[in-house]
């Protein structure tokens, strides 16, 4: 190759007295025969036992490139001792574009440019990395770098300064504000860490700094836009750094006016000698090369410290000379040199977004109003918040006791404090924004809160029963927001976590689905011990009220984490869904149970009473009655009563026991085996399903309208359950679909017709 390289230095030797394994191994490759694009040139012995193997590598380097480099490039690898540190490639050509080519490792200008080719740790590098691997990812380096494509579109540009910093967390909007003219920003504060130095952060809500540490003083600049190719080594004081910010240019003041005037402001409001360090803000606006033109503002900064800290930054301002007298003060740029300069690496915080983003999934902006903020609320809100789901209104009455803490999401700080207060400053402390309010309200009776939580109800887009209350998802279900809604709740036991969820037209409420959840509940052999306890609850006060189960935090745990995945599923669909995610306790696999939901009927007003079913329940009688004929059937209707608001849900039934009677124009219920089954069920359903009534079929031909005979037993019946307070109910099947509905209650009975569409409508 013609032309003038760097010289290594160290001797040159045969490659028989290379001792590193690294180095032995490459050679042997270049030797084989099997490396047609690499062409070995010499062998180097190095100082501190480094071994450099010289080469010359063809690379797939179009004729038109962006950047010039080569076809055939000299490169050095240089291994080692004992494998301490990744192998280096050294390109060893005198005019290579080190200005303009990216991803180079940060080393002196009088030596070699080392080419950044992995971003691995070498500790995990190393168990894989073999000699034809390291070929050829110098020669795809090479490739990728002169097109400008090594430099992926979604990555950062490169950073302005190399090197171990401590952090700084900023908000996002802190660049926004140092690019507007004349705007102030916040005050910093500092952790001191017991084992990894200082951590500086914006001090708002929600953040604590070290009490016995003094604030900083804060300045910044803005440079002018400038290419970002060119990595600079760490400055050695706030003099370098200006050089180099000088090299790139400002937007309007350098940092020695900037620096002078704050520490002048400090000086004459006395408050110079309580700042303990200088913070120097630097927002770069870098431009892209090649095909990346973006200009994306870079925020790097440097912490400044006296060598002593008992009177701050006072001994730092005299020097720098603003506490002289007279009109004419003298800037002593010497002084910049006292103070000790520190990188930081800045870190932003979380926002919506980002918190999306890290998460790997859509952010979701959705309006929600979460109702409870008890052990599954607290962690379906916060966890949702980490995922970028943030956009809350927590409702719930109740504060934060000892027995909670067992499987809440908050700390013992929050201990007697609301619990909507708390689970709200908890979430907008993990963004930089605040996203989530909290209202202290009962949802059902919300007394002077009524306002603000028919406001949140009204102008939400989703909202999440997590109270674990019949009650509340009732009146939600009733209640006249547009949003639809879904309850989730776990099992007495805690072992199984329950979705219910409206579909987007609000066809299917929540009530409804509830109904048809118990009816899976009664029959679906998957869900055996569905409602039974697995434990005795405890006291954990001294009221025969204060009860609470026993659920460990990992069942707790993972039924959130199947809350926040079922929420956002939920927000995303439209079709209404029901579901039981059933844990083993042992084995902790969860298993899940889908329910088939059917579209709800309503009967209509029957002597005061209003009456739901829904098709499937009506389709499965129909199924019984066309499998009897020509004989009549029939058997026992059960369902759910909600006194308040005078509602039949008629859902499930017992077919007609094996002793019943049943004949072309007669049928007559028997018993054998009924009370056995109507107790299984009761219990299964901890009693949510109840007897409402008898249902019985008429044979083909025969008027869909109550007989003689069924008009007696209809007043039988209710004379049987006149005592209880209810009406019962009196059902009719008959051909096409059609149905007759009979409310008994006295003095007379209520009849309602009903078709029953086969095609779904």
């Amino acid at each position: 190759m013609e032309g003038k390289f760097f010289n290594l230095g160290g001797s040159t030797v045969q490659s028989a007295r290379l001792s590193l394994d690294r180095s032995k191994a490459l050679v042997q490759y270049l030797t084989s025969g099997q490396a047609p694009f690499v062409t070995l040139v010499e062998c180097r012995k190095l100082h501190k036992g480094r071994e450099a193997v010289i080469i010359e590598v063809d690379c797939e380097v179009p004729q038109y490139r962006a950047i010039e480099l080569k076809k055939r490039e000299k490169i050095a690898v240089v291994n080692h001792p004992k494998d301490r540190r990744m192998p280096e490639a050294r390109a060893l050509r005198l005019d290579f574009p080190r200005t303009c080519v990216m991803h180079l490792n940060l080393v002196p200008a009088s030596e070699p440019a080392s080419l950044c080719l992995f971003s691995e740790p070498w500790a995990e590098l190393r168990l894989r990395l073999t000699a034809i691997g390291l070929i050829e990812r110098i020669r795809w380096w090479i490739a990728k770098s002169a097109t400008l494509e090594l430099h992926r579109p979604d990555q950062a540009l490169e950073p302005f300064v190399l090197g171990p910093g401590q952090p700084l967390i900023v908000s996002n909007r802190l660049i926004e504000t140092l690019l507007t003219p004349g705007a102030s920003f916040g005050q910093f504060g500092i952790v001191n860490g017991s084992t990894n130095g200082i951590t500086l952060f914006e001090l708002r809500r929600n953040r604590r700094a070290s009490a016995s540490t003094k604030p900083c003083l804060a300045v910044s600049v803005v440079s002018r836009p400038h290419p970002h190719c060119v990595v600079n080594n760490m400055p050695g004081d706030l003099l370098d750094l200006n050089s180099m910010l000088e090299a790139v240019g400002y937007e309007s003041q350098d940092l020695v006016t900037t620096i002078w005037q704050a520490t002048e402001g400090a000086f004459n409001s006395r408050t110079v000698h309580e700042m303990g360090f200088l913070l120097v803000l630097v927002l770069l606006q870098r431009e892209g090369t090649g095909a990346d033109q973006r200009t994306s503002p870079e925020l790097v900064a440097f912490v400044a410290v006296p060598s002593g800290s008992e009177h701050g930054l006072l001994p730092f301002a005299n020097s720098l000379g603003v506490a002289s007298k007279g009109p004419m003060k003298t800037i002593h740029i010497k002084a910049l040199k006292d103070l000790n300069l520190m990188k930081l690496n800045v870190h932003t915080e979380l926002g919506p977004a980002s918190a999306a983003l890290l998460s790997g999934i859509d952010q979701l902006p959705t309006k929600i109003a979460g109702i409870g903020a008890g052990a599954l609320g607290s962690q379906v809100v916060l966890n949702s918040v980490r995922s970028g789901i943030a956009n809350w209104t927590v409702l719930d009455d109740d504060q934060l006791l000892p027995h909670n803490l067992v499987r809440h999401a908050l700390s013992g700080d929050w201990l007697g404090h609301d619990k909507a207060t708390a689970v709200t400053e908890t979430a907008n402390s993990l963004l930089d924004q605040s996203t989530v309010t909290g209202i202290v309200a009962d949802v059902v009776q919300p007394g002077e809160a009524g306002d603000a939580v028919a406001n949140a109800l009204r102008c939400a887009e989703v909202i999440v029963d997590m109270s674990a209350s019949v009650a509340v998802s009732r009146h939600l279900a009733f209640h006249a927001a547009g949003a639809k809604r879904c309850s989730m709740f776990l099992s007495p036991s805690g072992r199984d976590f329950v979705m219910l969820g409206e579909d987007g037209s609000r066809l299917i409420r929540l009530d409804l689905l509830e109904m048809q959840y118990y009816r899976a509940v009664a029959s679906r052999p998957e869900l055996s011990g569905h409602l039974e306890s697995a434990s005795e609850a405890v006291f954990y006060a001294g009221s025969c009220r204060d009860l609470t189960s026993r659920v460990p935090q990992e069942l707790m745990g993972q039924h959130a984490a199947q809350g926040v995945r079922s929420l956002r599923q939920f927000i995303g669909a439209n079709e209404a869904v029901a579901s039981v995610h059933r844990v083993d306790p042992i084995s902790g696999q969860c298993s899940r149970v889908e329910i088939q939901v059917h579209r709800p009927i309503e009967i209509g007003q029957l002597n005061g009473w209003h009456v739901w079913t829904d098709r499937g329940l009506m389709e499965e009688l129909q199924m019984q009655r066309q499998e009897s004929l020509p004989n009549e059937t029939g058997g026992v209707l059960l369902g759910h009563l909600d006194q308040e608001r005078q509602t039949f849900y008629v859902v499930h039934h017992i077919p007609a026991p094996p002793d019943s009677e049943k004949q072309p124009t007669v049928y007559i219920r028997g018993c054998e085996g009924l009370r056995n089954r109507y107790e299984e069920i009761q219990e299964k359903t901890l009693k949510n399903l109840t007897y409402v009534g008898e249902w019985h079929s008429h044979p083909v031909g025969c008027a869909c309208a109550p007989s003689g005979a069924d008009v007696l037993a209809a007043e039988a019946l209710s004379a049987k359950l006149e005592g209880e307070g209810v009406p019962g109910l009196m059902l009719i099947v008959c051909d096409g679909g059609t149905t007759c509905w009979m409310c008994c209650s006295r003095p007379s009975p209520a009849v309602a017709h009903e078709r029953l569409e086969h095609n779904g409508q």
